[in-house]
């Protein structure tokens, strides 16, 4: 099967070797073409652009970093991609945007499914990731030796946007909150993690994980927490 795969980021990248070696014929694109240099040693194809990838595949795959891209990206598989042909989207996108992505798709005879991983860097190099897909039955049936090959742990949660939402269940704090406002929903813990979360990417932390707002704390309290390095190097061994 031919796997078109857009997006060879830290996720993405590591998610396409894999269904590489699962067997499956590959063509990947990705804004930076250096990104995609050790699947093409493995014998992946190079497309010029989303179009390129949805003239070329049987299934796309895309990892991208949020729902604009995913749009952005979406409008250029919608030109180029034939009906029957799925998109499997595995970016942590909006399930609003991941339903309206999926309503012009289908009027076009094509299926879009949000397909979210949960599982971290480690995980997807290693396989053990979950995905949680939202959309037709069929198609993630018909799909799923692919999907078995990028995860482990492959989860069919129901009609389009489930995925999305079984993602943002205290995972994308951002997306989380959008959606309760959308929904009517108070989410005052929530609301105040985001506040936390935004004051220390204003901080210019955002090249840092999701454990930077601590150090919040850390100057509020006047105090500093240190793990000793023999902890560290004991995590490291363990997780290879």
């Amino acid at each position: 099967m031919r796997v078109g795969f857009i997006g060879l980021g830290t996720m993405g990248s590591s998610m396409a070797l894999n269904a590489q070696k699962g067997g499956h014929d590959l063509i990947v694109h990705d804004l930076r073409r250096e990104a995609a240099e050790p699947h093409l040693k493995a014998g992946a194809a190079w497309a010029e652009g989303a179009r390129g990838v949805g003239e070329l595949a049987d299934v796309v795959f895309t990892s991208l970093p949020g729902p604009r891209e995913a749009e952005a990206v979406g409008e250029e598989l919608l030109a180029s991609m034939r009906p029957g042909v799925p998109w499997f989207d595995l970016t942590t996108n909006s399930p609003t945007v991941a339903r309206r992505l999926h309503a012009k798709f289908a009027a076009k005879g094509i299926p879009m499914l949000d397909a979210p991983v949960s599982g971290g860097p480690h995980g997807a190099k290693s396989r053990k990731l979950a995905l949680l897909v939202g959309g037709d039955r069929a198609v993630f049936d018909r799909f799923r030796t692919v999907l078995d090959a990028i995860g482990d742990q492959i989860l069919y949660i129901g009609p389009i946007g489930a995925g999305s939402v079984a993602k943002l269940v205290h995972k994308d704090v951002t997306l989380a909150t959008e959606l309760a406002r959308e929904l009517g929903v108070p989410m005052r813990i929530a609301s105040l993690t985001h506040a936390e979360m935004t004051e220390a990417l204003n901080r210019g932390w955002g090249e840092r994980d999701s454990r930077s707002p601590m150090l919040l704390q850390e100057e509020r309290a006047g105090v500093e927490i240190k793990v000793p390095a023999e902890a560290i190097r004991a995590v490291l061994e363990r997780d290879g």
